[in-house]
């Protein structure tokens, strides 16, 4: 048997480390599972790494006060929330993605895995909205999802799928760049079969903020904006997307009571009870919050999420590290922006953008075994100290 070459090795180990993002963020692939197998090799990596490391003091308040309130809350809080192995894994996770611990080779590191799991979404995203389109399947309770736990779930990776394809087009071969506007096209045909309303009314966002960022100057920004308009004119005018899913979804949540005001209500009652340290991390009121039977919390928004479970202290802490990151970066792609912005630096801010939309309608901060969760730590652990992590050295 010959010998493998290192370059091989390289290879094979890129493909493994692949399949295990895909596998991490499709639960039908194993989900869960292969997250948290994930997140400890993902840890193994970083300790190995050398180097002073730096720690994010509102990253180390932020867990220390999720604890706190924990603690404060442990005797109230019902076990279905199982606060002992989700306490675990957020630290895991933190450790694992956020700006908690730090250094140039861990940035390196996690700017590597940032490509791989969004390429692992990206595909596992496409098979799962081909699946939908041409094989009529992977529904459940009429909504599409594909290789994925839950509509939302898919409908989020969705919408990063779109920020990939659109943020390598100028960078890839011409056959791929053809390849990419398909799957952009395909995603953005699928994404209403979810009924995820917030990647859908997302799109037109992305794609100005796309122009925004790729765009030198404003006559180049306004070129861009109208060829997409003539491009959406001519497409539109040959598919009609199929919104009734996610006018179903608005009617079904009405009735039932579980609209995002309903939800944003129930945190604001939470927050009421204990307004200082909070409700608890990873609980909620069974009497008025929608809970699965894994204790997940649909919370409706992130920041109230934040407000309801940590009150006051971890709210105002959660602003503080959110801003104290992105102030700086957003100051350095504006500014860098007329030089033109490189691939990373467009994905990132659109990743970072869309996530911000995101949290307004899910909890994207504590909900630790949910990949969604852990995309959200890693994209903040990459824009924290931007400049002086991407230097040319």
């Amino acid at each position: 048997m010959a010998a493998i070459k290192p370059s091989q090795i390289l290879t094979i180990k890129n493909i493994a480390l692949l399949l295990l993002c895909m596998f991490s963020v499709a639960a039908h692939l194993g989900g869960p599972i292969f997250y948290g197998v994930l997140i400890i090799y993902v840890i193994y990596n970083i300790t190995g790494i050398k180097g002073k490391k730096k720690y994010h003091s509102f990253t180390v308040c932020f867990i220390l006060i999720a604890y706190i309130s924990l603690l404060v809350n442990f005797s109230d809080t019902e076990k279905i929330f199982r606060p002992e192995q989700r306490s675990i894994m957020l630290t895991l996770v933190l450790f694992a993605f956020s700006p908690l611990i730090t250094n140039v080779g861990i940035y390196k590191y996690r700017k590597n895995l940032f490509f791989f799991l969004l390429f692992a979404i990206s595909i596992t995203s496409l098979i799962s909205s081909c699946e939908g389109l041409f094989l009529y399947q992977g529904f459940i309770d009429g909504y599409l999802v594909g290789l994925y736990d839950f509509p939302n779930s898919l409908g989020y990776a969705q919408g990063l799928t779109i920020i990939v394809l659109f943020s390598i087009i100028a960078i890839v071969p011409k056959r791929i760049k053809y390849l990419c506007f398909l799957g952009i096209l395909i995603t953005i045909v699928a994404i209403p079969r979810t009924g995820t309303r917030t990647a859908f009314y997302s799109l037109p966002i992305i794609i100005l903020g796309y122009a925004f960022l790729k765009s030198t100057s404003f006559g180049k920004f306004f070129n861009i904006v109208l060829m997409f308009i003539l491009f959406s004119s001519i497409f539109f005018n040959y598919v009609k997307l199929d919104t009734a899913i996610i006018d179903r979804k608005n009617e079904t949540q009405q009735a039932e009571g579980n609209s995002r005001k309903a939800l944003w209500n129930a945190r604001m009652i939470e927050f009421n009870q204990s307004p200082i340290i909070g409700f608890g991390t990873f609980r909620a009121d069974l009497r008025y919050a929608i809970v699965n039977k894994n204790g997940n919390i649909e919370a409706g928004n992130s920041f109230l999420m934040m407000l309801s479970m940590n009150g006051l202290l971890g709210f105002l802490n959660f602003c503080l590290l959110y801003l104290s990151i992105l102030i700086p970066f957003i100051k350095h792609i504006i500014s860098n922006r007329k030089y033109g912005l490189s691939h990373f630096e467009i994905m990132l801010s659109l990743v970072l953008f869309y996530n911000f939309i995101s949290m307004q309608q899910m909890g994207l901060l504590l909900n630790s075994g949910l990949y969604f969760t852990g995309i959200n730590w890693l994209t903040l652990a990459l824009a924290y100290k931007f400049k002086s992590f991407n230097q040319k050295r």
